[in-house]
């Protein structure tokens, strides 16, 4: 709402390069690695992005991305993405589209 873009750099890892879309992301130094696993892409429009982790057997954290390369995706491929994360049990009912509406046009 001020105009002041926040952003956030992190380091991507590959685990296993025979699992190519299972990565490892940090974004600070003194924090552990997240599991990072790209669940889908068409390598132009879109990626299906999972994160699930464990902190000390006290804490459970789960993510889910769709993220676009333009600021509008079609209704049905963010359907289809929902429902390819609902077969694997994830729930998608408190994933809330991010507003692009005031994003500029480069960073």
């Amino acid at each position: 709402s001020s105009g002041k873009i926040n952003a956030v750099e992190g380091e991507i890892m590959h685990t296993d390069a025979k699992e190519p879309a299972k990565l490892d992301v940090r974004f600070t130094w003194f924090m552990p690695s997240a599991p990072y696993w790209v669940i889908s892409t068409d390598y132009e429009n879109y990626s299906l992005v999972y994160s699930c982790t464990n902190i000390l057997w006290f804490f459970h954290f789960e993510y889910a991305w769709i993220m676009s390369r333009s600021p509008d995706m079609h209704p049905d491929t963010v359907e289809h993405l929902k429902s390819m994360l609902r077969t694997y049990k994830i729930d998608t009912d408190k994933m809330i589209p991010t507003d692009q509406l005031n994003c500029p046009a480069e960073m």
